[in-house]
């Protein structure tokens, strides 16, 4: 009667024992999957942080240009208006 008790309840123990050795390969399988996605989501975000990085380049580059541009046409217009206000200080002086 002993050893049936004892091999019912190795038999329980040996159920057991399955039943978390499954439940563990389960969890590391889960475990495993969500490292990968863990790791997809940060190669993500650092294509983002590097796509955002070529976009602040891009747009600094556009609006050097621009202000180089905006340099450009100032300047031209400062000359034009001395050359104007130079004519008209001719143009008065000649007058009197």
């Amino acid at each position: 009667m002993e050893q049936i008790i004892l091999a019912f309840g190795l038999g329980i123990v040996l159920v057991i024992d399955i039943v978390l050795i499954y439940v563990v390969l389960q969890s590391n399988k889960k475990v495993n999957e969500y490292e990968k996605n863990i790791q997809n989501l940060e190669q993500l975000n650092s294509n983002i942080y590097l796509t955002i990085d070529e976009k602040e380049r891009n747009l600094d580059g556009y609006i050097k240009g621009v202000d180089r541009k905006i340099d450009s046409r100032i300047d031209k217009l400062d000359a034009r208006m001395v050359m104007e206000l130079e004519r008209f200080k001719q143009q008065y002086i000649k007058s009197y």
